[in-house]
């Protein structure tokens, strides 16, 4: 055994003694916290991992390892109960203590900052509603996995062909036709404006088209991007690498010159990579270009361009509503561009841009898409005014089926499918908890008879609803939807707690709904971004009482610690 650095190992390795060294994989993790599965601290600053002493901080870390979930936690004695505010009162009250309350911050030591934990003479969460959160079948029965889509396409003998025919200089022969046309069914997943019909069809009339090979170039970036979210530990410098090739491409043609849709869907992919590679800024340049672009497409174009040109500006809606929000600041978020008008269905789409029963061909998870798309439009779309936006985010996360008219139904989509649908349910709580924490929403519905404790415990069930399927889904497909989003959901949800327990307002969901919110959050989190918010404060707190041994998980090896 070698003694670990004092100044740069991190807590684990100084608890079991042993070298600390960085891995060249594992971005941001040593080689013995990648190869026992720890949670390396290796990068984060001292005074950011927890309780000091001997053995405390590796103690923290083994209770948050994303394979485990937290024991039940035992129950304290409730304090007395504080006095009951009317109906009549309760709407204007709350209103006005949410609009003189400042920002709260779910990471702090002192005394403001524990107003977001549970209070201490409270009780805490019952075993059983803790286990309702992450066993409950009624929750996640829909979301078992299915088998991969990509696995049944390359085993179809009807697809033995290639699908794409690549000369032996093109940017894809060293790309297998599989993985390219794996890369464009999980992009367009996200962004349906290309039909696979259109793009078969380009891509053999014109390959040699500077655009065109662009697209294909930056359809790699888009599978680096995904397999980074769905697996950071093996590091940035493929994706890097992937952005570098493709901007080399890209500078020999002017696209402003003779924009298409493809020139479009590059901006929308460097926007993909430099927001995964955490370049905010670098990343809402390229999505500026992207909206500049499709508003510089030929008005007299086909329909299938027309087509192309409506999805494109309703999902680059979609992503301005929900990045600008999260990751700019209130002075600059007049950046986001005037909200398109939102058709009511994929029909009336089609209808509007004047497709023929011909002119475009869609596939059945292809209308999934598109649908999913519209779906989160007419959210964010919602979320900006105020009549019958309650109703409308509510409907959003009841509905269990995108497409009610496809005869296969949800279960059998594919899972990029699958994820932007778990993510307009979450899109579509966000902004309900949004709104819900706003006083003029507040004092709206006490106006229409709508106590505080029913909009509470609205937004506990409705929580309790998407948490059902955001808990079914994969940690990659997790990181995908967006941890900024939970984490904002979670601040909500803890603001109006906050603000409700001063009128005597409890709910008794509200513990299951922050434990399940911190689950996923810290599960995720593999940058450390937002796990801090949680495990330090909230966490140690939920867990003090309970044995450590209760909380190793069968994964990790003791004789190692």
């Amino acid at each position: 055994m070698v003694s670990a650095r004092s100044k740069t190992a991190c807590d684990a390795c100084r608890y079991r003694k042993v070298k600390c060294c960085p891995s060249p994989e594992a971005v941001g993790c040593c080689i013995g916290c990648a190869q026992q599965g720890f949670w390396c601290t290796f990068n984060l600053p001292r005074a950011r991992r927890g309780p000091k002493g001997k053995g405390k901080r590796f103690d923290l870390l083994r209770r948050l390892q994303p394979t485990r979930h937290p024991p039940p936690v035992q129950e304290t004695h409730p304090a007395s109960p504080p006095p009951v505010t009317t109906r009549e009162n309760a709407g204007t009250s709350l209103a006005l203590s949410l609009e003189q309350s400042p920002p709260l911050s779910l990471l702090s030591s002192s005394s403001s900052g524990h107003a977001l934990l549970p209070s201490d003479t409270a009780e805490h969460a019952a075993s059983d509603d803790y286990a309702g959160i992450f066993a409950d079948p009624a929750l996640i029965h829909r979301l078992a996995p299915e088998t991969n889509w990509l696995q049944d396409f390359l085993t179809d003998p009807s697809q033995s062909e290639p699908l794409f025919q690549a000369e032996a200089s093109s940017p894809t022969q060293s790309w297998r036709d599989d993985d390219m046309y794996a890369a464009f069914r999980r992009m367009v997943a996200i962004y349906p404006l290309i039909t696979l019909d259109r793009f078969k069809r380009d891509f053999e009339e014109q390959y040699h088209s500077q655009q065109l090979q662009t697209f294909v170039s930056a359809l790699r970036i888009a599978s680096q991007a995904v397999a980074y979210r769905e697996n950071p530990h093996q590091g940035t410098h493929l994706l890097r690498e992937s952005v570098r090739e493709t901007l080399d491409i890209r500078s020999s043609c002017d696209y402003s010159a003779s924009p298409n849709v493809y020139c479009v869907y590059v901006a929308v992919v460097l926007f993909i990579a430099h927001s995964v590679l955490d370049e905010q800024n670098r990343a809402l340049l390229y999505l500026s270009e992207a909206v500049a672009l499709n508003s510089l497409l030929p008005s007299n174009a086909t329909a299938a361009d027309r087509f192309s040109a409506r999805c494109a500006e309703l999902a680059i809606f979609n992503t301005e509503m929900a990045t600008i929000p999260l990751y700019v600041s209130a002075q600059r978020r007049s950046t986001i561009h005037r909200a398109p008008v939102v058709p009511s269905s994929l029909e009336a789409l089609l209808e509007e841009v004047g497709a023929g029963a011909d002119e475009i061909v869609l596939s059945a998870s292809e209308r999934q898409s598109l649908n999913v798309v519209i779906r989160l439009s007419q959210v964010y779309n919602a979320a900006t005014g105020m009549d019958g936006a309650v109703q409308i985010l509510e409907r959003v996360i009841q509905d269990d089926v995108v497409d009610s008219s496809s005869a296969t139904g949800y279960d059998v989509v594919e899972d990029a499918v699958r994820t932007q649908f778990v993510d307009c349910k979450v899109t579509a709580l966000w902004q309900l908890s949004n709104l819900f924490t706003s006083h003029h929403t507040i004092s709206s519905l006490a106006r229409e008879g709508m106590s505080v404790a029913d909009i509470f415990n609205v937004l506990c069930r409705r929580s309790l609803e998407a948490l059902g399927w955001t808990l079914a889904i994969p940690v990659g497909s997790l990181r995908i939807i967006g941890l900024a989003k939970l984490t904002a959901i979670a601040r909500n949800v803890m603001t109006f707690h906050q603000c409700a327990s001063v009128f005597g307002i409890e709910n008794p969901d509200y513990q299951s709904v922050v434990l399940g919110l911190a689950h996923c959050v810290i599960q995720g989190d593999y940058e450390q971004k937002y796990s801090d918010l949680f495990a330090p404060s909230y966490a140690a707190h939920l867990f003090k009482d309970v044995e450590i041994t209760a909380l190793v998980s069968e994964h990790v090896d003791e004789e190692a610690v």
